[in-house]
């Protein structure tokens, strides 16, 4: 148990805006993942996307990708596979 306590802090400390819930969160997906070997092979990300959000847009995307227990990326990205294909667009 002080391991896990000992990664709530340091989760708190990589970001001072986290609440103390929303570390322990964080902590517990870090410690999960590491347990975890995943064999699934992904395409590399070669590409980038850089967007401008307010400051509110910005905590409610930390703050869901947290309550996830996904990065804000990947949050992008679970979004963007959910839009329609492109022949889907142009069918309409």
């Amino acid at each position: 148990m002080a391991q896990y306590i000992t990664k709530v802090k340091q989760v708190t400390a990589l970001y001072p805006n986290l609440n103390e819930e929303n570390a322990a969160i964080v902590a517990k997906h870090l410690h999960l993942k590491r347990r975890k070997k995943s064999k699934v092979v992904t395409e590399p990300k070669t590409e980038s996307f850089k967007t401008r959000l307010t400051e509110r847009e910005l905590s409610k995307l930390q703050n869901y990708a947290v309550k996830k227990g996904i990065s804000a990326s990947q949050v992008f990205r679970n979004y963007i596979r959910r839009l329609p294909n492109d022949e889907d667009v142009a069918a309409r």
